[in-house]
């Protein structure tokens, strides 16, 4: 099944993709989900009746155009399928072409992680394909994209062992980790290390976390580690990768880091991004005024935002 939070003239509401259409849920059980997160907070019970009721749709869907329910999957206006999540945890460094290219653009051995790397992007910096990506007006340039496939929470876990995880996990989406490189150069230290605070910061400027198009279950992809996935900037191909190119999988990503956190239904969790991100190319190439950025997964489809000043 796939899911969308739509903007519809009744407000935002949850609707399933149906082919070229998009149905809001209420016209399919009468409930009242804002968004996605709000139809995966109410139960893996609740998720299963929508999809026995999207499923039947699906089979009526004259019945429902004819009482002009549908709308044009290419004429939605979409927000992000999870526009307010618990958390939003982003995987840093975990594809291994991703750490071979940063290697040789700044000539130092960096090597895989002994442990999963990560970090929260906050609320205020999710948008939903369609929307824009705002350049900040006080650090307009070195503004980069990376494509990260994500998974979302459908159970509730905290400490939990790897073998435990499979089942909290209970669909995907994709988010853009829209980064501001001009802090990573004060990230250094003397002694070689690198302070991670500032390239944080730098990710959380609003809008810098488009999320979408869609959710789609766990059913939709039933191998998560055979994903192609894809950057196009004014589409110029920039990233293409795969998610078997990952250092820790999502067992060992949630394992380690539900050490410290809880991660609940609705929680956004990425997987890191590939090779192709801006900065790492010669000469580097940013996001500038006018572009537009187009992330493109399997089964997930397009998520594309156009980037503007601030």
């Amino acid at each position: 099944m796939k899911l969308v939070t739509a903007s519809t003239e009744k407000g935002d509401q949850a609707a399933a993709i149906l082919g070229d259409w998009i149905l809001p849920l209420s016209c399919i059980d009468g409930s009242n989900h804002r968004s996605v997160g709000d139809v995966i907070r109410a139960g893996e019970d609740n998720l299963a009746k929508i999809s026995d009721a999207v499923s039947a749709a699906g089979e009526a869907l004259d019945n429902h155009r004819d009482r002009g329910e549908l709308i044009a999957y290419g004429y939605a206006v979409l927000k992000a399928p999870f526009p307010n999540p618990g958390l939003v945890f982003s995987t840093g460094g975990n594809y291994r072409s991703h750490l071979a290219e940063v290697e040789a653009k700044l000539g130092i051995k960096i090597g895989e992680p002994k442990e999963p790397v990560g970090f929260i992007k906050n609320n205020n910096a999710i948008i939903g394909s369609g929307a824009n990506i705002i350049l900040p007006p006080h650090a307009p340039d070195e503004v980069d994209w990376e494509a990260e496939f994500s998974f979302v929470i459908g159970r509730s876990c905290h400490a939990i062992r790897e073998e435990e995880v499979e089942d909290r996990i209970i669909g995907y989406t994709m988010i853009n980790d829209v980064s501001q490189r001009g802090w990573n150069k004060d990230a250094n230290r003397p002694d070689g290390s690198i302070d991670f605070t500032l390239p944080t910061f730098a990710k959380q400027f609003p809008t810098f976390c488009p999320m979408g198009p869609c959710f789609v279950t766990k059913d939709e992809i039933p191998d998560p580690y055979d994903v192609n996935f894809s950057t196009r900037v004014n589409g110029n191909l920039m990233q293409d990768g795969n998610t078997s190119d990952m250092i820790f999988n999502m067992a060992q990503i949630i394992s380690y880091f539900s050490t410290w956190f809880s991660f609940e239904p609705g929680d956004v969790v990425s997987t890191g991004s590939p090779a192709g991100v801006g900065f790492a190319r010669t000469p580097a190439v940013f996001l500038q005024d006018g572009d537009e950025v187009s992330i493109t997964a399997d089964v997930l489809g397009t998520l594309t935002n156009r980037v503007v000043k601030g």
